[in-house]
């Protein structure tokens, strides 16, 4: 890697090809065309001594030696996103992003939208919903700079901190009064902190007899329950705005059924600990839910 220091321009073309998940996007977003880009990549690999990326059927993905190149570049461009920021306005940059679950969104995101524009009416927010892989994704690829998930991703890259803990409980619609041959409405494939599924809870307890709906998202499992069409298996934050609103209440048949705890968690690439926008969102989340709790 003797020739590593005379390449950093190139660096911009490499990340860019890393967000791509292809050379021709790469080029099409740089304005270059496929052959210089190729070019550049190929000059950078020679450089570091190794192969980059790789191919298979989806595409190009990175090398052991391509990851640890996009946290050294994706370091550099935060580092130097952050010396701009301090030596232009001494203050956290103007613009924070981060991914979610669509159901801990729908949940969590208004209150905390409005508390952040409160405390921080200068600061634009953006969201994004997506399952777990592509939020992973998304987070290392700097898409997003933090995410709120369940289950945290445990790789040496991400560092995370639990926000709060939720558990999976029983919900009916008021006027329902559940009998043997009401059927469960199931996320099935919604884990626990120890990787166990609903479906695997469902299957191992009282209600294993039941009919049981399979639904794709809670968000679907709560509107089958608000309608009345079977006895919801749902995290309690979920169901908290319709609980309050008598929209939905506990069932209790024989005592409560609370299982499958799990924590919802704070995630960030481990190089940016100390980021201005890193901090800030942290705090506020973490502020903001502290205040939930009073």
């Amino acid at each position: 890697m003797d020739r590593l220091e005379e390449q950093l321009d190139k660096l911009p073309v490499f990340l860019a090809t890393v967000r791509a998940r292809s050379i021709r996007g790469a080029a099409k977003a740089l304005g270059r065309s496929q052959p210089a880009v190729s070019r550049t990549l190929r000059l950078l690999e020679e450089a570091v001594g190794a192969r980059l990326f790789s191919r298979d059927q989806g595409g190009i993905k990175l090398t052991a030696t391509g990851e640890r190149m996009f946290e050294f570049a994706d370091h550099v461009r935060t580092g130097l996103a952050r010396f701009r920021a301090e030596a232009e306005e001494k203050q956290i940059r103007q613009r924070v992003s981060f991914g979610t679950y669509e159901s801990i969104a729908v949940y969590f995101l208004p209150g905390f939208l409005r508390y952040a524009a409160d405390v921080q009416s200068r600061l634009e927010i953006s969201v994004l919903t997506a399952p777990s892989g592509a939020l992973f994704d998304a987070l290392r690829r700097s898409e997003v700079d933090l995410i709120l998930s369940v289950n945290p991703p445990t790789h040496r890259s991400v560092q995370s901190t639990v926000l709060f803990h939720d558990e999976y409980r029983l919900y009916r619609h008021p006027s329902m009064m559940p009998s043997a041959k009401t059927p469960l409405l199931v996320f099935e494939q919604a884990t626990d902190a120890k990787g166990r599924t609903l479906g695997s809870h469902v299957r191992a307890s009282r209600h294993a007899s039941r009919r049981r709906f399979s639904c794709a998202s809670f968000e679907a499992v709560a509107a089958l329950t608000s309608e009345g069409l079977g006895v919801g298996v749902l995290p309690a934050r979920v169901a908290e705005r319709s609980l309050a609103g008598r929209e939905l209440v506990e069932v209790e048949d024989g005592g409560p059924w609370r299982f499958g705890r799990h924590p919802i968690a704070v995630s960030f690439l481990a190089h940016r600990a100390g980021d201005p926008a890193i901090v800030w969102l942290q705090r506020a989340l973490d502020q903001f839910e502290a205040a939930k709790r009073l």
